[in-house]
Order: structure tokens, then C-alpha cells, then sequence
């Protein structure tokens, strides 16, 4: 029941789209407003602001085959995507240009000069070249009065930022600026609209030098306009003329004093009136500038409002701008399929109205997102878009896109071990923002030039040089910049091999972080996604140095701390638990042993023994990437005899340990999982084949259905072949039965050695009469472990030895806990009150075969309690709004559907970055309510927004216990129910077979009747399983897995 085909993804996608509301979003560059050209900054980590730079007018266009990049950047597959990167651009160009006889009849034969005006104003929109070019043929009319020939220059310096070159804008600037003043007395206008016209020209001309680097002139120009903003008849041109001035301060490196002195006060003001497009205007700067200052929460409203406001005044380009701004925020935050999904339809606004500086600055947001994909950076795609910034930066005479292109394939060079380039590229770029004036981008580079150094063993000038951008970000009050650079100097000294420094380093960077990281809003995706960006390298490194110097307890206290934090906020929330400390006090050896003991009185109330798990990666010089497990146990009261907690690290990949055996990595627990389903239901007909007539579990002759969502055709047809096959599968002898055995026991084995071997010693031992209990805290992988069907070296499976549940995180066992113990003491009734959901009936679009088996398991668990406080939810009365109230109001929720962990990606060009999505991955599916459109999909985002007051939901379906793997755990449908209120959920690894499944859970229910013990009852369950003749392999009964607190002592 877990793996919807083609037909069913499509409709999965119908569900998305109909069902949810995406965000907005935006990605800022620099344009010129109807009234007054405004050309944002460029920002410390490279938000959509841009500050364009000019060289000596070029006059060149780019025509179709023109060379326009250096091709020395260019490698391979990168070279050819470029090629045809740049042939749609060229061919796009053409197409454009030759609309110009088009044009020039449709808005200038014929027309009067202000139809005219109003006509190009529009068309700029939809072709910038062809607009351009009938600009220059208006201004030779004779007829044109000063006013319109004023609108007319100020609309050509809207082209000329688009196409360049940037420095021909100071000369048309200064033309206007000129012009109005050079005998304003013989002008037949009145004083407000001569007024009107100086104050234009002169932020226009102040825009212009800003945008040169000339911030001298530009602040000459700026002031004049403030001055004369008074006098124009119109209040918003004061507000204007202040966010002008707030831009010019971005400009200087004044973060803080722009946010402070010129954008708050205009927005804090009530008797400062502003139209619509000054508003928005403000509101996208306002929101660029809190980006810079890591204020991601505020950013993202500030941006989201600036589009609104766009969209609703009818202007296209401000609102593509602003959509490429929120991707910028996106980015930072690390929701990178967010980022690039905003930044793409910047892209595409650009492209198809030909406009060169639109295109510069949004290869620059999507270049920038795909080098910051975590965990693994998109290279190729990176240098592909930005070295087309680069090459359209030198084109069109922007040398702040120039620098910022070089600044970022600096760092791409330096992560693909070039770094002799990468140093050029930093050097180069130094000089352009020393030039241009941009402190911030100096500041940056100063600290890339200090990665690249560490990379080559030159320590102190990486010292050096990451102290310098630390100092620059300070002084700007740039509170990520600041994070950063900590970060990167703990790592200086973590190479020299200075332990205790870099400990110092590292935990101001988790201080500077935290801080970010109260700024960041409500939304859950934004909380995981910029700890697995911005938090997750700090907590990891300062693992490692903590034990380097033998500090494991100090070690675990931290390594925990960074577990699951998002998913801990909800619950905290829920639960009305006082919220976490400042990470500042937590950091302090007495906040440090607080939690401990509370960590050991956790395994003494709930008597279980804490297995927690760190994947690190501990990179040294000369050692590039040793992977290692480090493991903690702790043990309870009864297994110990003091207070203590026991450390061992065992090296799990590296160039230098390579095991003869397979490396247990992502990839090679992908393709265990894949095979343990497809192992299940092979290993169903074979087994049904040899013991035909020994059926002791059921009616079924077969369990050949799984709950993955495959079609009812595609059973038949497998069906089909499996008959024939079975003719042939009769003769299959028991020596080949055992081989298949042989097979899974060495795989299973290998997980025992590795994850379990290095603290066999450290774990209690069972006996007969004494089963201890193991709560497992995985990481990344891991939690796609089937911990209870590992081989130890007696030949046992673990759980026989062992009962075995999951955790995310050791907070998160505190709190489900606390959440089941007052589930538990409110209840009403002694008597367990149950809703069973089993074999919905399905949409018809979906196409999806009935369970039989599913719709049998829901009458058996309601009939396991016998009581008038059940209910069992079968075919239509199953319906995805009945079950979403139901659930508030059971003790358990049994669900027995097709369910599946991941949502279909909403377009082929995000599949690369679907890693990179932070939202709530997978949904369960029911029968559709009359009302709705949705298929009867309960998807794990409704499921996070709905209040669920079940002790337990089992959830028996398929691969209910995968999806993202991030520092908050899984993002998938458990994760909701957790989030939801749920203190246990019980979830599965794989493909699921309907009767196999069927007969475990008669097995654990009748045993949870009796222990009221989650964990316990699924061993006991398990081992009935064991027992079967049918069911005996791991396969058909280790997907299903405990997640939170299993019994409240």
C-alpha cells in the first residue's frame, strides 16, 4: 500500500494543487518605479538586492552566436548546457527585436506623443529591446513638450539598466537633471510640476551614481531630492525620497542605521502618506534589509505584502522582483526548492521580455541556491547560471554582478579542490567591491579567501583572513555573517588541531545562530530548514571537538540538543512546557549536568536504556571525510551502579578504512528497504507454494497485496504472471528456501556489527526472565534501520533479546511521555476506546485495488476490545472528514489504507532539489467526502494542523515511517501525528503484505489488551510472528516499527 503509480501521482498532484496554499515569494533586483529609478544594494550573502556598477559604455549588443562568456570557467556538460543556455537567449532576443516595425506602427504611426508614451510605458513589460529602441526614435520629435520629453528620458534609463550599458544611465541622468534647469523660468509649467521634475531627476541622478559606486555624488543628489520632496504637490515623494536614503545606506555597509533611521520610521509613521507603489516599495526594501540582518520571520511578511501590493497595482515587473527577493529568504533559510521555485519565475519574466539585468540577477539567485543545496551541492548547475551572471554582468557593465558572480565561483572552485583558481577569483573580486564601495561584499570575499587558504594548510592566513569578515559583518550587524565566520574559524583551529579554540569558536557560533534562529517566524519548514543550513555544521563539529577532548557527556548534552528542535517547539507548545533556556545558559557546565540527570532519570522512570546515535564525518588534513558512528548508552537505575554514561565510536566509511563488507550508507539502506518489500511478497507466493496446506493464519490464498497504492490492474496482471510462475515455483526444494534465508541473515548480521558490536559490552543482558528495553535515538539514515530484526552473534534476532523502540530525540521521549501519562489520567473511561479504518473505498481516479485483509484487521482490532466505546470506519463511511474529527476523540486510531511517504514533485526541473523541500512529506488515503476534490487524500500537512488526542496511532500502511531525513527526524506522516499530540505512533520501513500484516496486528493488539505497552506488545507480536510457519522471515513482520513513549509507568 505505499507506492502510487503514474495515474495515482497525477492525482496526488491535483490534490496539492487544489488543496494547499504555497507561499509567495520574490527575489529583488534594481529597476526604475514610474517615478524614480531605485537600484537595491547588493547584500552580504547575496540577497536579490543588486548594486550595478559601470565600465566605459561598450555599445555592443548581444547578437545570436555572439561568444559572451569566458569559456576558461566552463567544463564538459556545464560548456554544452551553456551553449544552450545562451542560444534561447540569443533566439529570444531575435525574436523579440523583430517585433520593432510591429511595434512602432501599434504605439508611434500616427498616435499622439502621450497615446504614444502610455503604449511603450506597456510594452515594456512584454519586450524591453524593441521598447528601447523606440524610445531613442521619440526623442527626435520636435512636438515633445519638456514634460514629455522627461518622461520619455526617464523611461530610457528604465531600458538602459535592463540591457546596459549601466554607465550610459549617469549620462541620460544627467541629461534630464540638465534640462529642467537650464532656464526652468521660460517652461510654460507651473512651480509644483517644475518642482516635481527637479526632485525626479535628481533621485534618478543620485540612483544613477549609486548605482556607479559613486556614493560621494550619489548622497549629494539623494539630499537634494529629500529637500525638494516637498514641494511636488505629492506626500509620497517625502517617503520616497527617505527609502532612497535608507538605500543609499545599504550601500555604505549602514545595515542597522537603514533599518533603524530610515525604513521603521516611514513604516511606524501614520501621518506619512504613501500610494501603493511607494508602500510596496518600502516594504521590499524594509524586507531585504531584515534578510541581511538574518530576520528571516519579518523578511518573509515584509516580501509577501510587497507582492500583494504588486500584484494588485498591476506591475508586473516589481512583483517578478520581489518574487526572486522572497527566494533570496528562502535560500538563506534553507528552503532551497522554495528559493529556486520564486526564482525560476524571475528567470522566466526576464527571458521572455528580453531583459539582460532581470536575467544577470536571477542566474545569480538560482546559481547561488544550487551551490547551497544541502546535502549535496548542485556544481554543475551553479557554475551554469553563474557564470552566465558573470558574462552578462561584464556585458552590460554591471560590475557589481560581476563581483558577486566571481565571489561565488570562487567558492564552487574552492569546494572542487581548485584552489589556486578560487584565490584569483577572491583577489578579483576584493578589487571590484573596494572600487565599487560595497563593504559587504568585501567583507564576504575576505572570508572565502580564508576557506580556500584552510583548504591548501595556510591556517593562520584562514585565521586571518575569516577574523577580517567577522569584524566587517560586526560592524554592519550582520548577525549571519558573524554566525559564519565563527563557524569557519572554529574549523581553522579545529585543523590546527587547537581543540580548545575551537571550541570557543564553535559555541559563539551556535550563541550567534540561536539568535537568527528566534527570528525566523512560526512556520515549521522555515525552523527545520535553516537548522539543516545554518545550525547543523556547528552542533556536528562541536561533537567532534568535544571528543577529541574527552568530553562525552558534554558531548551528548549538545549533540541532543540540536535533535529534533523544530518538532520539540510544537509539542513544547502543545504541552505548555516552559520553552528552552537561551542557548547561552545551555552551553554552561551547570545547564549541561541539569539535563543529564534528567536524561538519567528519563531511563529510570520509563526503565529503558538510551542508544543514541551521531553520524560525523571528522575531516582532518590529509583525511578527507572518515565517517564515524558515535554511540551513547545510557542505562537505567537497575542496569547501573552509579549515575554514568558510556561512549564508543567506531568508524563507519573513510578513505583510509575501506571494509571488505558493503558500506552501510543512505544509498545502501535505500536499496535494503526496496528489497526487504520486494523480498516480502516473493517470499509470500514461494511460502504459500511449499505450505499450501498448512495455512495456520488465515483464509486468504495468497498475500501477493500490498498497501502501496498499486493499481487493481497492475495486481491482476502481476497476479497473472504469478500463476505461471507458481507452476514452476511448486518444484522449488527447501534447500533453495534457505538460501533466500541465508541471504537476509548475513545482510541483518552486518547491521548488528556495525551499529551494535562496538556497545555489546555497555548494554544489559536479558535472560529468560528479564527482557530489557531499548530506546534507539537514530540519525540521518538510520532511522530507516529495522533495528528489531538485527542478527546478533548468537543466530537471535534482537528482539528477542530486546524490546526496541524509536525515538527522535531524547526531549522528545520526555515529552511523550508526559503527553501519554496525562492522556491517560484524564481519560474518562477505563475501558481503551478504539477507531478502526480499514479498506476505504477509493476514489475511482486513483485506481487503487481493495485490501481485503485491511477491512478485515478493522473489525478484528474493534472485536479485540469488544466495547461500546469503538467504531470501525469500512469503504465509504471511511471518509477523510469523518476520520479528521473521529481522531480527536479515541484513545487509539488503528489506520489499515494505502498511504504513501512522498508527494510527486510539481514540475520535472524541481526532481533535483526535491531533497531540499522542508514541508511535510506523504498521505494516507480515504474515501473522498461528497464535498470535496481532493481524491480523499489526508495528506501529513492536514494531519500536523489537526488536533489529535489518541494515546496511539498505528498506522498500517506502507512506508509510513520514511521520508525526508532531516536534523528534525523524518518529515513524514508519523512526524504529524507526533507534532499533532500523538505520545506514540507505530509506522512502517517498507512495502507491507495485506495478510502478513493482517495476522501481526491480531498478534499485538490482543497482547496491548493485556500490557497497554506499545513496545512490549509489538515484541511479543513479533515473536508469535517468528514462531509462524508463514510469516517467519523478517521481511513480512520487521517493517513495523515504535515511535515515543510506549507506556507511562
Amino acid at each position: 500500500m505505499c507506492k502510487l503509480v503514474y495515474l495515482v501521482a497525477q492525482a496526488v498532484y491535483i490534490l496539492f494543487t487544489c488543496c494547499n496554499i504555497a507561499d509567495t515569494g520574490t527575489s529583488q533586483r534594481y529597476r526604475l518605479v514610474p517615478s524614480v529609478l531605485y537600484c537595491p544594494v547588493y547584500d552580504e550573502s547575496g540577497s536579490t538586492f543588486r548594486h550595478p556598477v559601470g565600465r566605459p559604455p561598450v555599445n555592443e549588443e548581444i547578437a545570436p552566436g555572439e561568444d559572451i562568456v569566458d569559456m576558461e570557467f566552463l567544463e564538459g556538460n556545464v560548456a554544452e548546457n551553456y551553449s544552450k543556455l545562451k542560444r534561447r537567449l540569443d533566439s529570444n532576443l531575435v525574436k523579440l527585436r523583430s517585433r520593432l516595425s510591429e511595434s512602432r506602427e501599434a504605439c508611434i504611426t500616427g498616435k499622439e506623443i502621450s497615446d504614444s508614451i502610455g503604449c511603450l510605458v506597456t510594452q515594456f513589460n512584454t519586450n524591453v529591446p524593441v521598447t528601447l529602441s523606440l524610445w531613442d526614435e521619440m526623442l527626435s520629435d520636435p512636438r515633445l513638450t519638456l514634460t514629455e520629453k522627461l518622461k520619455i528620458l526617464h523611461q530610457k534609463l528604465l531600458g538602459v539598466v535592463s540591457l546596459g550599458p549601466i554607465s550610459d544611465g549617469l549620462t541620460i541622468a544627467h541629461t534630464a537633471y540638465d534640462y529642467i534647469r537650464e532656464d526652468e523660468d521660460a517652461w510654460d509649467i507651473n512651480d509644483e510640476t517644475v518642482n516635481f521634475w527637479k526632485f525626479k531627476t535628481a533621485l534618478d541622478l543620485g540612483s544613477a551614481y549609486r548605482m556607479l559606486g559613486k556614493l560621494p555624488d550619489a548622497s549629494r543628489y539623494i539630499e537634494e531630492a529629500q529637500a525638494l520632496s516637498g514641494n511636488t504637490g505629492d506626500p509620497s515623494h517625502q517617503a520616497l525620497a527617505r527609502i532612497h536614503y535608507g538605500i543609499w545606506l545599504l550601500a555604505k555597509g549602514e545595515l542597522q542605521v537603514a533599518i533603524d533611521e530610515a525604513f521603521t520610521p516611514l513604516l511606524n509613521n501614520p501621518a506619512i502618506e504613501m500610494d501603493d507603489t511607494t508602500f510596496g516599495l518600502l516594504k521590499q526594501h524594509l524586507g531585504n534589509a531584515y534578510r541581511s540582518a538574518a530576520l528571516w520571520g519579518p523578511a518573509k511578511d515584509n516580501l509577501k505584502e510587497s507582492i500583494k501590493i504588486a500584484e494588485r497595482i498591476g506591475d508586473e515587473i516589481a512583483a517578478s522582483d520581489r518574487r526572486g527577493d522572497l527566494g533570496n529568504v528562502f535560500r538563506s533559510e534553507g528552503r532551497i526548492k522554495d528559493a529556486i521555485e520564486h526564482q525560476r519565475m524571475q528567470f522566466d519574466f526576464a527571458m521572455k521580455r528580453g531583459d539582460l539585468s532581470g536575467i544577470c540577477v536571477s542566474c545569480f539567485n538560482i546559481g547561488f541556491a544550487y551551490y547551497t543545496l544541502k546535502p549535496q551541492p548542485a556544481y554543475d548547475d551553479a557554475l551554469l547560471y553563474l557564470t552566465m551572471q558573470y558574462e552578462l554582468g561584464k556585458r552590460i557593465g554591471d560590475y557589481g554582478m560581476e563581483a558577486k558572480a566571481l565571489n561565488c565561483l570562487g567558492k564552487v572552485y574552492t569546494a572542487l579542490s581548485k584552489p589556486r583558481t578560487a584565490i584569483d577569483m577572491f583577489n578579483k573580486c576584493v578589487e571590484l567591491h573596494i572600487q565599487t564601495g560595497n563593504v559587504a561584499g568585501e567583507g564576504m570575499a575576505y572570508g572565502n579567501l580564508g576557506t580556500v587558504y584552510r583548504e591548501i594548510g595556510e591556517y593562520a592566513k584562514a585565521v586571518e583572513f575569516h577574523e577580517k569578515y567577522r569584524v566587517n559583518a560586526q560592524k554592519r550587524l550582520d548577525t549571519g555573517g558573524v554566525a559564519i565566520m565563527q563557524r569557519e574559524t572554529a574549523l581553522d583551529y579545529y585543523y590546527k588541531q587547537d581543540y580548545q579554540m575551537a571550541e570557543k569558536h564553535i559555541k559563539d557560533s551556535i550563541i550567534t545562530a540561536e539568535e537568527i534562529r528566534t527570528q525566523l517566524g512560526g512556520e515549521d519548514k522555515s525552523r527545520i530548514a535553516n537548522f539543516e543550513k545554518n545550525q547543523a555544521e556547528a552542533f556536528h563539529l562541536l561533537q567532534i571537538v568535544l571528543v577529541q577532548q574527552l568530553k562525552y557527556t558534554e558531548a551528548l548534552a549538545l549533540a541532543e540538543y540540536g535533535r529534533a528542535r523544530s518538532l520539540r517547539d510544537i509539542a513544547e507548545k502543545k504541552l505548555n512546557v516552559n520553552q528552552d533556556e537561551p542557548t547561552s545558559s545551555m552551553l554552561e557546565e551547570k545547564s549541561i549536568d541539569t539535563f543529564m540527570n534528567g536524561v538519567y532519570d528519563t531511563a529510570d522512570t520509563m526503565n529503558t536504556t538510551i542508544v543514541f546515535y551521531s553520524l560525523v564525518t571528522e575531516t582532518r588534513p590529509g583525511i578527507y571525510g572518515q565517517k564515524w558512528i558515535y554511540t551513547w548508552v545510557v542505562k537505567p537505575a537497575q542496569a547501573r551502579v552509579e549515575r554514568e554514561t558510556c561512549f564508543a565510536k567506531v568508524l563507519l566509511a573513510g578513505e583510509t578504512a575501506a571494509r571488505e563488507t558493503k558500506q552501510l550508507d543512505e544509498g545502501y539502506y535505500n536499496t535494503l528497504l526496496r528489497s526487504m518489500a520486494d523480498f516480502s511478497h516473493r517470499d509470500a507466493e514461494i511460502v504459500n507454494t511449499l505450505y499450501a496446506d498448512e495455512d495456520e493464519d488465515g483464509d486468504w490464498e495468497d498475500d501477493d497485496t500490498s498497501r502501496d497504492g498499486e493499481t487493481a490492474e497492475a495486481t491482476r496482471q502481476r497476479t497473472t504472471i504469478k500463476i505461471r510462475r507458481m507452476t514452476e515455483e511448486k518444484q522449488l526444494k527447501k534447500q533453495q528456501r534457505e538460501e533466500l534465508e541465508k541471504k537476509w541473515r548475513a545482510e541483518l548480521s552486518l547491521n548488528y556489527e556495525v551499529l551494535m558490536s562496538h556497545i555489546d559490552a555497555m548494554l544489559p543482558k536479558s535472560s529468560p526472565t528479564h527482557i530489557p528495553h531499548l530506546t534507539f535515538v537514530p540519525q540521518d539514515f538510520l532511522f530507516s534501520i529495522p533495528f528489531a530484526a538485527f542478527i546478533c552473534p548468537d543466530g537471535k534476532y534482537l528482539i528477542e533479546k530486546y524490546t526496541v523502540s524509536v525515538v527522535p530525540s531524547i526531549s522528545m521521549l520526555q515529552l511523550t511521555h508526559q503527553r501519554l501519562h496525562h492522556l491517560r489520567s484524564k481519560s474518562s473511561s477505563a475501558e481503551i476506546k478504539v477507531l478502526s479504518v480499514g479498506n476505504p473505498s477509493f476514489h475511482d481516479k486513483l485506481k487503487l485495488s481493495s485490501l481485503e485483509a485491511a477491512e478485515e484487521e478493522a473489525h478484528l482490532v474493534k472485536r479485540t476490545f469488544s466495547n461500546g466505546n469503538s467504531e470501525t470506519l469500512i469503504g465509504s463511511e471511511a471518509t477523510k472528514v469523518s476520520v479528521l474529527e473521529k481522531m480527536k476523540h479515541f484513545d487509539i486510531v488503528h489506520l489499515a489504507t494505502h498511504a504513501s511517504h512522498q508527494n510527486p514533485p510539481a514540475h520535472k526541473s524541481m526532481k533535483s532539489v526535491a531533497h531540499a523541500d522542508f514541508g511535510m512529506q506523504g498521505f494516507v488515503v480515504l474515501s473522498p467526502s461528497d464535498d470535496e476534490t481532493c481524491y480523499g487524500l489526508l495528506s501529513a500537512d492536514e494531519i500536523l494542523e489537526t488536533e489529535v488526542n489518541a494515546q496511539m496511532v498505528v498506522l498500517s500502511c506502507c512506508n509510513t515511517g520514511l521520508g525526508q531525513v532531516t536534523g528534525d527526524g523524518v518529515l513524514g506522516i508519523y512526524r504529524s501525528f507526533l507534532a499533532s499530540g500523538v505520545p506514540n505512533v507505530i509506522a512502517t520501513l517498507w512495502r507491507i503484505p495485506d495478510k502478513a500484516t493482517h495476522n501481526l496486528m491480531s498478534h499485538f493488539y490482543t497482547h496491548y489488551k493485556v500490557q497497554h505497552n506499545a513496545a512490549v506488545s509489538m515484541r511479543l507480536a513479533m515473536l508469535e510472528m517468528i514462531k509462524s510457519k508463514l510469516h517467519s522471515k523478517p521481511p513480512q513482520w520487521a517493517a513495523f516499527t515504535v515511535i515515543g513513549a510506549t507506556a507511562d509507568w
